[in-house]
């Protein structure tokens, strides 16, 4: 219950506020499938998407690190909510599992995370 008491014009009004709440069943095991598989199958996406990703070409200057792995690397760190340094375990676990081709520097993710240029093959995807 809540009570709201208004003062108006020298006169007290006061109020009763019944609160219902709405609940709905749950379906647990769907509920916990989902929950225990939603990283396997988000890096799954993740990686198709990526490979849909043509790397540009480049002319002049040192190799660039391919713009699939970057946007992967910057796509995975977003969704684990870990800093770029705790994050290079799950990068080095997605190039093990062959979802990229090399493990990028936690400060070549940073650059790459602040290049506004990213920002279009983002929102692509």
């Amino acid at each position: 219950m809540i009570w709201d008491i208004v003062t108006h014009g020298g006169q007290t009004i006061t109020t009763k506020t019944k609160i219902v709440r709405i609940t709905y069943k749950q379906k647990w095991p769907a509920y916990n499938a989902a929950q225990t598989e939603e990283k396997e199958r988000f890096i799954v996406l993740l990686d198709a998407l990526c490979k849909l990703i043509d790397q540009p070409a480049q002319h002049m200057g040192r190799p660039r690190l391919p713009l699939a792995d970057m946007i992967f690397a910057c796509v995975y760190k977003v969704y684990s909510c870990f800093s770029s340094r705790r994050f290079m375990s799950d990068l080095r676990e997605a190039h093990t599992k062959e979802h990229i081709v090399q493990a990028a520097h936690y400060n070549s993710l940073i650059r790459y995370m602040a290049d506004p240029a990213l920002t279009e093959t983002l929102s692509k995807l």
